[in-house]
This record gives C-alpha cells, sequence and structure tokens, in this order.
C-alpha cells in the first residue's frame, strides 16, 4: 500500500489475473525435470554415497 501510493507497486487496472504463457511452461518443465532428477538420485542410492563421503544432509 505504501509503495502503491508512490508509484512503485503494480498498476492494479493493468492485471488480468494468471496467464499461462511460455514461461510458465518452461517453469512447470523445470520443476518436472528438477523432481525427477530428485527420485533418480534417492532411488539409485545417492543417500548413501553422501553419508559415506561425510556430506549427509542435516
Amino acid at each position: 500500500m505504501l509503495l502503491r501510493g508512490r508509484g512503485a507497486g503494480p498498476d492494479p487496472a493493468g492485471q488480468d489475473g494468471v496467464s499461462w504463457n511460455c514461461t510458465t511452461w518452461l517453469d512447470l518443465v523445470v520443476l518436472l525435470l528438477a523432481g525427477l532428477l530428485v527420485v533418480r538420485f534417492v532411488w539409485t542410492g545417492g543417500r548413501s554415497v553422501l553419508r559415506m563421503v561425510g556430506g549427509a544432509p542435516v
């Protein structure tokens, strides 16, 4: 509210809600890829390898 009064906030008249543009789809693809890599890391024994080298997650 303080920033909007000074003209530094977003313009409420120009907001159309959530838009599904190219960046949104790329973000979803990257999140899916990251999730798959985490699953692969856990399934292939990555946690035990980290524990052996002394880098166990806290």
